[in-house]
């Protein structure tokens, strides 16, 4: 079930964006994307942009949110950029394509990794002013081997209205508060993202601030997962979490390069509460001012390693000496804008639910004496699949126990990691009375496909014959 509350995450040793195999989520405006050769220029730097690897780091989404789809046959040498890749897994398809005023909006997704829970919704209809410009799409989708509502995530595909204009303001305000009209009446959810261009320069704004405020229904309220309001456009002090521009040479002018943090991924509290399904990294802490390799977040303005800004007016993407994705992959996400104006690709870790299991399903501890105390063995388990979604990459398992009748379980709350093996506890039958005794042992777990699971248990007290 969705949770409503933001709560303190756990401390997460070792996070690195080194390697993954959790569900990677990913936003990115792809730039007046209109190529239908999928070896041109472009296309070519895509692929090295998306799954090049450097020092074992790869952007190589499972699920990728675009805008500035030019049309359906676009879109279609997308997916074929994406699968002919070296280094790609060769398993991308495409929801639903939409098309409405102005550029549009889509989604790749990996089959082996997430499965589409029907098509893209229509939150805002675009069109001209007092509308917003373009249509919003909200996406539905669950992990591969997680297909419920309790573990679907909602996802909407944003691109703002771009301008400092009054009306440029309210137009972006108005479909913002359509998006937060709608995750409001949204339940049974693992959890609720906004991602895309949001095209603003501060947190104070009042679109953005739709969308994070308090209300009086925050059934639908987000949060920035890496806690770091402020005024970002042109501001050093943000310079690890700007997206946009890394084509410095648009002749656009003075301002242009890496200074506005324009493109955004944020969560609702479902997403970063550290239970179920939820986001790699800590919302309680704002994202490092000192380095892009925050050990604290799996957030990532992919390419942008802080050194792109100099106190002149360009701040163009640093492409030799990049730290985060080196020099060939720095080039590529230059080239891939096609010489225009562009925004870098954002990307966020998820960990998936532990899956509950145990060993048996009845424990039987046949003849037993009145009066005396016997325990059997049972093994709680978290088997998640760690093969596809990684060590880290599924959530921890939490469990207690309750019994009825004459058998009692352990106290307390366990944890289990899905590489840690089973947990072995012992089951106690006990009673002073003879005859068949029958009751359950329920595990109450964390994990939403199963909630609890119950083992049967029995036992015959057999009382002490005295001799004639």
């Amino acid at each position: 079930m969705r949770r409503r509350s933001l709560l303190p995450l756990f401390c997460l040793a070792g996070l690195s964006c080194s390697s993954h195999a959790q569900l990677r989520v990913s936003a990115w405006n792809i730039t007046n994307w209109n190529q239908t050769d999928q070896n041109s220029v472009r296309s070519n730097a895509v692929k090295t942009a998306v799954f090049e690897t450097f020092q074992g780091r790869s952007m190589n989404p499972d699920i990728i949110f675009l805008t500035e789809i030019i049309n359906q046959t676009s879109l279609n040498t997308l997916v074929n950029v994406f699968n002919n890749a070296f280094g790609s897994p060769g398993d991308f398809a495409a929801y639903q394509f939409l098309t409405g005023p102005d550029t549009q909006a889509a989604c790749l997704y990996r089959t082996s990794m997430v499965v589409p829970m029907g098509n893209p919704v229509l939150i805002s209809a675009g069109g001209s002013a007092p509308e917003p410009p373009r249509n919003t799409y909200r996406y539905d989708f669950c992990p591969v081997g997680y297909v419920n509502s309790a573990t679907t995530i909602s996802v909407y595909n944003v691109h703002l209205k771009a301008g400092d204009a009054s009306g440029d303001r309210s137009r972006r305000l108005l479909e913002c508060q359509r998006i937060r009209l709608d995750a409001n009446n949204l339940s049974q959810r693992a959890g609720i993202m906004v991602v895309g261009d949001f095209n603003i320069d501060s947190s104070s704004e009042s679109s953005y601030q739709e969308l994070i405020g308090n209300q009086a229904d925050n059934s639908g309220r987000f949060f920035d997962p890496i806690n770091t309001p402020g005024n970002w456009s042109g501001n050093a002090s943000f310079k690890y979490v700007h997206t946009q521009d890394q084509y410095a040479s648009d002749g656009i002018g003075a301002g242009i390069g890496i200074d506005d943090r324009y493109d955004f991924i944020i969560m609702d509290g479902g997403l970063l509460d550290g239970i179920g399904m939820h986001y790699l990294g800590n919302s309680n802490i704002p994202y490092s001012t000192s380095t892009w390799n925050d050990p604290n977040h799996s957030y990532r303005s992919w390419g942008n390693d802080g050194s792109s800004w100099y106190s002149g007016t360009s701040h163009m993407l640093t492409i030799a000496g990049n730290t985060m994705v080196g020099p060939t992959i720095a080039q590529a996400l230059v080239t891939s804008t096609g010489n225009q104006s562009g925004h870098l690709p954002l990307f966020a870790d998820v960990r998936v639910p532990a899956v509950a299991s145990t060993d048996v399903l009845n424990l039987d501890f046949g003849l037993i004496g009145p009066g005396f105390t016997y325990q059997l063995p049972l093994q709680v388990a978290n088997t998640g699949d760690t093969i596809k979604w990684g060590m880290n990459g599924v959530a921890d398992l939490s469990y207690s126990f309750n019994t009825t009748g004459s058998f009692f379980g352990p106290a307390g709350t366990f944890t289990d990691r899905a590489d840690d093996g089973p947990k072995t506890h012992q089951i106690t039958a006990s009673t002073a009375t003879p005859g068949r005794i029958n009751g359950t042992v329920t595990i109450t777990t964390n994990d939403p496909l199963r909630p609890t699971l119950t083992i049967n248990c029995t036992a015959l007290i057999v009382g002490t014959v005295s001799p004639p």
